[in-house]
């Protein structure tokens, strides 16, 4: 292999890692958003059940 082809092989593992970790971080994102309107949901059905007298 070449210096040129070891040096595009390094380049192209970078892009790799870099759009690796941004999936990752938008995946992260995307469970935390999740994660906050699932607790909404929950507050909001003890809301309404406590407003309807329900237990």
């Amino acid at each position: 292999m070449t210096g040129n082809q070891l040096g595009d092989l390094s380049k192209n593992n970078i892009q790799h890692q870099k759009l690796c970790v941004n999936s990752i971080e938008e995946a992260s994102e995307s469970i935390h958003q999740l994660s906050d309107q699932r607790e909404g949901e929950k507050v909001m059905g003890l809301q309404k059940s406590v407003l309807l007298g329900k237990k």
